[in-house]
């Protein structure tokens, strides 16, 4: 089972609790990277660069937005979360090579790993970058999870999220039609997967990592296709997808922007 897209807001009182489940943080799971356009809103960046140059870049798998240049590059370089890090941190009652050390956490310098052409963080991305960015984590980190039976809460940015639904859903989250999903904020899409055992069926939705997509109710998918749910997009322009989003209250009445940017109207940039 794979929910993503699940983010939380704490009030002024910090409350504290301990699930004693292992927390991975990637840099895999960063926005993508709109280089010179960081930090501007929609608005901003159609004044700047204009309303045709900003829907190639924003809209277009391949095309990259202008790089970041000068002094903004080097100050954004030296962040923590620039760096190639994948951090885990074990609950402290799990026992094993971590725990033995005495460690409940353990850094993953992913520069040392990854081809000698990729040793820094990209400067600027297309939505292709900011997919084979995530694959990886998928295949090699998330599917072997899921494979032993595991649930795996995937916390990310809307156009990561795009990313992956479009490695785990591609029939209904094609490269053309990406930009058309709508990301709800603070609310959990649910798919659910089974290992793949070697032959295939008819109607079989495989994915990457060794796994099928199964239905809403946990079931294969077979040519009576099983629909899923409707994004809460606009009513003329819905996207369905093999998986489901999970509907509640106190979700519905979260808001993530701040006073100022309700009054301008403004959005951001994905």
């Amino acid at each position: 089972m794979l929910i993503s897209t699940i983010q939380t807001s704490l009030k002024a009182k910090k409350i504290a609790q301990n699930y004693n489940i292992p927390i991975v943080a990637s840099w895999r799971l960063n926005e993508r990277h709109y280089g010179d356009l960081v930090g501007l809103s929609k608005e901003g960046a159609e004044r700047l660069f204009g309303t045709d140059d900003l829907s190639k870049w924003r809209n277009s798998w391949s095309t990259r937005p202008p790089v970041m240049s000068g002094r903004r590059r080097a100050q954004w370089l030296r962040l923590a979360h620039c760096q190639m890090i994948t951090k885990v941190k074990y609950p402290s009652n799990i026992k094993g090579t971590f725990e033995a050390r005495g460690d409940t956490t353990h850094d993953i310098l992913e520069k040392d790993i990854v081809p000698s052409s990729q040793t820094q963080m990209p400067l600027s991305e297309s939505m292709s970058d900011t997919y084979n960015r995530i694959r990886p984590l998928w295949t090699q980190g998330i599917a072997p999870r899921i494979q032993q039976g595991q649930n795996v809460l995937l916390v990310a940015h809307a156009n990561t999220i795009r990313s992956l639904l479009h490695l785990l859903d591609p029939e209904n989250v094609t490269r053309d039609g990406m930009k058309k999903i709508k990301i709800p904020s603070a609310k959990p899409l649910v798919y659910t997967f089974r290992e793949w055992r070697g032959s295939r069926q008819e109607g079989q939705k495989e994915v990457a990592g060794r796994l099928v997509r199964l239905g809403r109710d946990g079931n294969d998918f077979s040519s009576n296709r099983i629909e899923g749910t409707t994004l809460e997009a606009n009513m003329m322009n819905t996207t369905t997808l093999d998986g489901y989003w999970v509907e509640d209250e106190d979700i519905e009445n979260l808001s993530f922007c701040t006073h100022v940017g309700l009054q301008m109207g403004e959005q951001d940039i994905a």
